[in-house]
């Protein structure tokens, strides 16, 4: 039996052993501070610094905890960042979902893994006879993720600064201050220049072996994901779980079509920012009604008991 959070299928029963507070003002020291610490003899005051001396950054990383592990966060990121800043976490709702679905040993492709908040979780699911195969196209964010899989000791997981898409080529990414607040996981790829170019390709190129499951979080570019890896769905018939949060009317639509005729079952799960049930036990909702709109899809040949899963219309074709 598969069920949504609330729907009365069943109880969430997840353990939450204390985790460790951590001090996260001295995960935010000074570049100037690091220098001045380890080169005395050459010690610099504030922002004031002769040239060929370290350049100074903004610190906006913070070190956080998780009921899966430590993880590396950005302070001013509005959603993820905020999430894990207030509650110790992000989506559980989501991780609630693919704990029913995602078994040990399966192997897990992941399109837009951003810092890595459900990619940690997921390759501690699928364990040391499992794989993830993480893609985050964002410079930054791949940067963040890596970090985090590093400080866990995660070696399960297989990471690209790559973008998916129907075909080979490049995206444009728009630059993006990282040290002020902004939803960084929102970050859509660009046509005009400027910004940070970066490769595309397809899932079906890496020829895998095995996808037991797919999940895609990239923003405006779900049916060309999907069209990229129509072979790999067909081949191995993975469930798919994409976020359809903020995604165009008429690219829904494609999307729908897309997996239907790939002869898919798709299901809405609307997914809450806000968990009563947080793992820092904060009962403050700072997200308010905010929510995230995904889509739960399953080979028509599989066999699912759902609960609370809301089943998607396929419309007609224009």
């Amino acid at each position: 039996m598969l069920y949504t959070p609330g729907s009365g299928g069943g109880d969430w029963m997840f353990s939450r052993q204390p985790t460790p507070r951590v001090n996260r003002e001295r995960f935010c020291i000074s570049p100037v501070s690091l220098w001045n610490r380890f080169f005395p003899d050459r010690a610099v005051a504030g922002r004031g610094i002769r040239e060929d001396s370290v350049p100074i950054f903004e610190p906006f990383n913070r070190l956080g905890t998780t009921p899966y592990g430590q993880i590396i966060y950005n302070m001013h990121d509005s959603v993820v960042g905020r999430s894990i800043e207030h509650y110790e976490e992000y989506a559980d709702h989501e991780t609630s979902v693919l704990h029913q679905i995602v078994q040990p040993g399966w192997h897990v492709v992941e399109v837009g893994s951003n810092i890595g908040a459900q990619t940690l979780y997921l390759s501690q699911r699928v364990g040391p006879e499992g794989a993830v195969f993480a893609f985050e196209p964002q410079r930054i964010l791949f940067q963040t993720l890596c970090g985090t899989l590093a400080l866990n000791s995660i070696t399960n997981t297989f990471c690209w600064n790559l973008a998916a898409g129907a075909e080979p080529g490049e995206l444009m990414f728009p630059p993006v201050d990282y040290s002020r607040p902004g939803d960084h996981n929102g970050t859509k790829a660009v046509t005009d220049n400027g910004g940070e170019v970066v490769p595309v390709v397809t899932i079906d190129s890496f020829k895998l072996q095995r996808c037991d499951f797919l999940r895609v979080n990239s923003p405006g570019r779900l049916p060309e994901v999907i069209q990229g890896a129509a072979e790999t769905l067909e081949r191995c018939n993975p469930i798919v779980y994409l976020e359809c949060s903020g995604e165009a009317a008429e690219a829904e639509a494609a999307l729908i079509r897309q997996l239907h005729e790939l002869d898919y079952a798709m299901y809405w799960h609307n997914s809450p920012l806000f968990n009563p049930d947080n793992h820092a036990g904060n009962p403050e909702n700072i997200f308010e009604d905010r929510g995230l709109r995904n889509m739960l899809c399953f080979g028509r040949s599989q066999q699912v008991d759902l609960t609370g899963f809301e089943p998607v219309a396929v419309p007609r074709a224009a």
